[in-house]
């Protein structure tokens, strides 16, 4: 606790990259399809973001605190306007995993 507090002082930004297998991940025999997470609110930190690659595939996460980041469905609109950008800037992988429901973004918000 002591470490948070005293990095929180300094941040007010998590980004972090988590690159997880290649190969298919089982769970109790049950092959798991899509990953992802969310980056820990402690400390005051305002906005959390986390990517995950799997299987060839990439999810991006957005948790941010509405008391600190007011304009959330700005910065919502605006992560999702890039990540547009960068679909048609690198091209698909040769053998893409069905895609999620929302485009491959995966942004959920919270306070």
């Amino acid at each position: 606790e002591l470490a948070v507090r005293y990095y929180c002082r300094f941040a007010s930004m998590v980004i972090t990259n988590v690159i997880v297998n290649e190969k298919p991940v089982y769970i109790a025999g049950s092959h798991l399809k899509e990953m992802q997470f969310w980056v820990p609110s402690a400390g005051g930190i305002g906005v959390g973001v986390s990517i995950l690659s799997y299987m060839g595939g990439i999810t991006v996460c957005l948790v941010a605190d509405e008391k600190q980041v007011p304009d959330l469905p700005i910065l919502l609109r605006c992560f999702q306007e890039e990540w547009t950008d960068m679909k048609r800037v690198i091209p698909a992988p040769a053998s893409p995993i069905s895609p999620s429901t929302d485009g491959g973004m995966s942004s959920p918000v919270s306070s």
